[in-house]
């Protein structure tokens, strides 16, 4: 079934239902449904396009060009504020933006650049629902933290690394993508999960500031193109898209993954529509309360 495009509801709207929202999906889970209350998932593809999806038919795209950017700058990955529910970019030119996903308008946040700029290709790229902050996570070990009002670097972390004693402690981190659980307004904990693409698996980054990854457990699948990677707020469902060869071509298609957080099995729910790779994913609300 085709289903109508997502709004974008402003923040005191967004407010207003996330009550109503986290009930349901708390309702449902305790009677056993699952998966629980269709989510509104959103990517970037490499060509500029904010690409939107409901995770129960992931081929069933709606796409909006991004425009606002700086010349030749793309779209790095993508999460949803928990306070507000407003949409950020990280933008290649080491810039952070707001971006209505109706519209695809990208407004900077700030002025200039991060005044420590970005190092790497791939980046997690997810709020601390606790603090209200933004942390960035690099394939290349960096670790930073920003201020989503200002746009302001408020601290260069320690690099990534695995802890003494875990089954990975010599290897080299390639963190691609990371996500926090609890991710709504005003939660008093989180934890932040990892998705390493060298080794195929799913780690915790504890603690976050000090950049200790743990590993979980083995994805079960080739991550080595991770496109993205986000924990819904109103169920704590954990989705993936996963970058994957695939036909005699060989052509890249993106593939949505639900990933097992005591686990770290990913399972496949399909294609997601369209001939692009996807470069990032975010969960922006649920279905029945965006359309």
């Amino acid at each position: 079934m085709a289903h109508k495009p997502p709004k974008n509801l402003g923040n005191m709207k967004f407010r207003l239902l996330l009550p109503l929202l986290f009930l349901l999906g708390g309702l449902r889970a305790h009677a056993g449904i699952l998966p629980v209350t269709p989510e509104w998932l959103a990517g970037v593809s490499e060509n500029g396009l904010l690409v939107m999806f409901p995770s129960d038919d992931p081929f069933d795209v709606t796409k909006v060009k991004i425009k606002g950017l700086q010349k030749k700058e793309k779209i790095l990955a993508i999460d949803r504020r928990p306070n507000g529910g407003q949409l950020y970019g990280l933008g290649s030119t080491s810039r952070i933006y707001t971006i209505n996903w109706e519209t695809g308008q990208a407004t900077q946040v700030g002025t200039g650049q991060l005044t420590t700029l970005l190092n790497g290709t791939h980046f997690g790229f997810d709020f601390n629902p606790v603090v209200d902050r933004i942390r960035v996570v690099s394939n290349t070990g960096q670790n930073l933290r920003l201020n989503p009002d200002d746009g302001s670097v408020t601290s260069v972390d320690g690099s990534t690394a695995y802890a003494g004693g875990d089954p990975n402690f010599a290897a080299v981190p390639d963190v691609v993508a990371s996500a926090y659980t609890n991710n709504t307004a005003g939660t008093l904990t989180t934890t932040l999960y990892n998705i390493d693409a060298d080794l195929n698996i799913l780690t915790t980054q504890n603690p976050p500031n000090a950049g200790t990854l743990n590993t979980v457990g083995a994805l079960g699948i080739d991550a080595q193109e991770v496109a993205g990677f986000d924990i819904t707020g109103s169920n704590g469902i954990a989705y993936a898209a996963i970058v994957v060869k695939e036909g005699k071509k060989k052509k890249y298609r993106a593939t949505l993954h639900t990933i097992n957080l005591t686990t770290g099995a990913a399972t496949s729910l399909g294609n997601i529509g369209g001939p692009w790779p996807l470069t990032s994913l975010t969960a922006l609300g649920p279905v029945a309360i965006l359309e």
